[in-house]
């Protein structure tokens, strides 16, 4: 299945949500999960980043 017929699929299916307060509610809480999952993904690559970084001053100096 291709993303666009998922899409709209998935909005289809929203469309006919017979309680809209929790479509709602459930947009929050996916919203706020992905914001969390997206943040740890981006520390750790910083992190990773930066040990590399370090590894390589002290192969420069060393």
């Amino acid at each position: 299945m291709k993303n666009s017929e998922r899409e709209a699929q998935i909005l289809r299916i929203q469309s006919t949500s017979f309680q809209p307060e929790l479509s709602t509610a459930l947009k929050a809480k996916l919203r706020q999960a992905v914001v969390g999952v997206t943040k740890a993904t981006l520390e750790a690559a910083l992190v990773e980043e930066l040990l590399a970084e370090r590894c390589r001053q002290s192969e420069a100096v060393g």
